[in-house]
């Protein structure tokens, strides 16, 4: 017999991203502050100050135990944002923008 894991505070959505309720912050967005900043709980909880420790300490429980289904998700986002960077490329320099600094400060 298999033992059904329960995570308090996490929910996973139809498609199939697991979120922090009653919040509706989806896990891996946590995840990735977690491993790209390397932020342990209490750093997070200062990023996020609206999660409670529980719900960080249950999305990071849940990540690890999820944790190929959660870095494919990752993947998919960045892989997402990638692309959509490349096909809408800023036309803003650091010319344009200092300039723009400066004429607000006059």
């Amino acid at each position: 017999m298999q033992t059904q894991i329960l995570y308090p505070h996490i929910e996973t959505r139809a498609d199939g991203s697991a979120v922090i309720v009653p919040s509706g912050f989806k896990v891996r967005m946590l995840v990735q502050a977690y491993l790209t900043v390397g932020l342990n709980a209490a750093a997070l909880h200062d990023m996020y100050p609206d999660l409670t420790m529980g719900q960080i300490h249950s999305a990071l429980a849940y990540y690890w135990d999820h944790q190929m289904t959660v870095d494919a998700q990752i993947a998919a986002a960045n892989a997402h944002s990638e692309n959509f960077m490349r096909q809408n490329p800023s036309t803003l320099t650091r010319a344009k923008l200092e300039k723009r600094a400066r004429l607000q400060v006059i």
